[in-house]
């Protein structure tokens, strides 16, 4: 299981590097394509996204209730991550399918429901935040500080 989770983290912090280059070139890169082909690439990117949101679930539902601040930071990297591709204003992409289960986080994965609801840059950034809260917080229970010692 943690072979998993690992190799799901590291597939999604690959998938969110993509998606970061893609956000902040593709719209000169694309200049010169047509609309039809414009639109692909859009339709490519907004799929990428969404499976790394839907991986980015599943650590947290593989690790449980007693997952790590990491994984659960590493689902507001990809909300994140959404509100940057929506920021880009590539072409006629101002929302995302956000799988349901990233309100609130389902720990057990036979309870992830796959539907998936679509969000704005807003919605996005609202669920990044909560996320990162929530990494925070964990990350305080039981941490000891070792900083200025």
């Amino acid at each position: 299981e943690l072979d998993d989770i690992h190799w799901m983290t590291a597939h999604v912090e690959h998938v969110l590097s993509f998606l970061s280059y893609a956000s902040s070139n593709l719209d000169s890169a694309c200049a010169s394509l047509g609309e039809i082909e414009r639109q692909e690439w859009t339709r490519k990117l907004s799929e990428a996204w969404t499976s790394a949101m839907r991986l980015a679930d599943a650590v947290v539902a593989l690790a449980g209730p007693s997952c790590a601040w990491e994984h659960l930071a590493l689902r507001g990297d990809v909300l994140a991550s959404g509100c940057e591709l929506l920021g880009a204003r590539l072409g006629a992409l101002n929302q995302l399918h956000v799988p349901r289960a990233t309100e609130p986080v389902a720990f057990d994965v036979s309870a992830m429901d796959l539907e998936e609801e679509d969000a704005d840059e807003d919605k996005l950034a609202s669920l990044a935040e909560a996320a990162y809260a929530e990494a925070l917080a964990r990350n305080g229970e039981g941490c000891v500080s070792t900083g200025g010692n």
